[in-house]
């Protein structure tokens, strides 16, 4: 059983960005909320450089709690990063849900989770790269799993 923890005496200043990143700064303490089993924690700055800055050109589609952008990964890896800016106790909530439900699956009709961001105003889940599907088509069998 995978393992959840939670830390919620976190603070952090806000500032505005122009790329995209409102709400945290890069140099900013990365120290992440949570730690969630079988997923990375990915720091701001690799995030931004993965998207080049949250760059329209990488822009893939825009869902309830936000925007999905295609990044490649320092070590080359191409990734699906899901810029989450629903900043409320539900919107949190549906973030730490989805990255603790999917650090404990595998299957090949669920996007693998890689990892995530969630020091900030602004949270990210970054997901494996699936050039032929869209992130939300590839989450059809999640939401059937969260039923059951």
């Amino acid at each position: 059983m995978k393992s959840l923890k939670l830390d919620w005496g976190s603070h952090c200043e806000s500032s505005d960005r122009e790329d995209g990143t409102q709400g945290v700064r890069a140099d900013q303490s990365e120290s992440p909320q949570y730690v969630v089993a079988n997923a990375r924690i990915l720091k701001l700055r690799e995030l931004i450089a993965a998207t080049d800055k949250f760059n329209q050109e990488h822009f893939l589609g825009e869902g309830r709690l936000g925007r999905v952008y295609k990044g490649i990964l320092k070590d080359g890896q191409k990734v699906a990063v899901k810029k989450l800016t629903m900043n409320t106790q539900q919107g949190r909530a549906e973030f730490r849900a989805e990255i603790q439900m999917l650090s404990g699956l595998e299957h090949s009709n669920i996007v693998k989770l890689i990892g995530y961001h969630d020091k900030g105003d602004v949270l990210f889940i970054v997901y494996e790269f699936m050039p032929s599907q869209s992130a939300g088509s590839s989450f059809i069998c999640m939401k059937s799993a969260r039923s059951l």
